[in-house]
């Protein structure tokens, strides 16, 4: 039960976050919108409010979609047909169709610059509430003799940067060093708002791990520190993420770590139960991932709709409605694909650990 509903609270807030973008936009710019659907599939719970969008909670929670009136692909549901009241126009001037490249180009940046966003602000919270699983790296604590009390380190040092490469959260600080292999490293430390440089040499614990003697600032963070901090991250985890898809593409990695809803429901569970703050930055990890992907240039897929555009704008007229049935088509066969290969990847893991 518990996987289930961590589940269902992290795919459902970033998903309503990401179609809530679509939502707004394309209200701001005077689109009229049919149906806000959180799921795919039948109906469960759905409500029609004044200005005509049906509002509805679908069978299968795996995703969403906004549909506007005059859309040519409508919907995951129904990919290669236009919506019925572009006949009946009852939204004259109002269609998605109707409004200029511009316009319709914001409507679809929309959905991951929410995403970006609601990313930025769950880890700002948990920067402000100092309840971040992985906090700032913020030197809280310099032990007495250690490698990081002779180089001169301190107490609320903000570490920006070792060895030229930029750190954002103490995790980053603690792998820097942990790979050294003693190694002296250069701390970018700032101090009283002044940048400063230290030289830290590891030293190798009893263990056999590299350490320099200090622990994380675990509080709470002041709220610009805060928002830079997340954005710092949210940049880190991007970041991340793509070198982990190239390196799939080359085959410096395996694509059996890629997780399916499956993968992603286990990991919901695991996270929840360590406590609502980790599901809250799994929901963020998530979150950006999902702006990520979207942005890809898949058809279907809100990158895929932006490559049209910019066909559009430079030809200077709209890409054939043919041309976007077959690559409406093309993309939905692709995310099936790669959908049923990460739920594969998922049962694999979970059914031979």
């Amino acid at each position: 039960m518990i996987t289930v509903l961590a589940f269902l609270f992290v795919i459902g807030l970033v998903v309503v976050i990401h179609e809530l973008g679509h939502y707004l936009i394309a209200r701001r710019e005077g689109i009229a919108v049919e149906v806000f659907s959180v799921g795919f599939g039948p109906e469960i719970i759905a409500r029609t409010a004044k200005d005509g969008t049906r509002w509805r909670l679908s069978a299968i929670p795996l995703g969403g979609y906004v549909r506007f009136a005059g859309e040519m692909v409508a919907s995951p549901d129904e990919p290669a047909q236009q919506s019925e009241q572009v006949s009946s126009d009852p939204h004259a001037g109002q269609r998605f169709s109707d409004k200029s490249v511009r316009a319709r180009a914001a409507v679809v940046i929309a959905g991951p610059l929410a995403n970006v966003l609601l990313t930025v602000v769950l880890l700002a919270g948990l920067y402000m509430t100092g309840s971040h699983p992985m906090p700032l790296a913020v030197i809280d604590e310099v032990l007495e003799g250690s490698p990081a009390a002779e180089a001169g380190l301190r107490s609320g040092d903000r570490v920006v940067r070792i060895d030229g490469h930029e750190i954002s959260v103490f995790v980053e600080l603690a792998r820097a060093v942990r790979t050294s292999e003693g190694r002296p490293l250069v701390f970018e430390v700032v101090r009283d708002d002044q940048p400063q440089d230290v030289l830290v040499t590891p030293m190798e614990s009893s263990d056999g791990y590299w350490q320099i003697g200090i622990t994380a600032t675990h509080g709470a963070v002041p709220p610009l520190r805060a928002i830079w901090g997340a954005t710092q991250e949210t940049y880190g985890i991007l970041a991340a993420t793509f070198a982990a898809l190239s390196d799939m593409i080359v085959a410096e990695r395996s694509a059996g770590e890629l997780l399916g809803p499956v993968g992603i429901a286990q990991v919901s569970g695991a996270v929840a139960q360590q406590g609502f703050s980790h599901l809250i930055w799994l929901a963020a990890v998530i979150s950006i991932n999902l702006a990520f992907i979207n942005i890809l240039p898949i058809p279907m897929l809100d990158g895929g709709h932006l490559v049209f555009y910019l066909v559009e704008a430079l030809r200077g007229r709209p890409v054939s409605p043919k041309w976007q049935e077959y690559a409406s088509r093309l993309g939905v066969a692709m995310l099936v694909l790669l959908l049923v290969f990460v739920t594969f990847n998922d049962l694999s893991r979970w059914l031979m650990p």
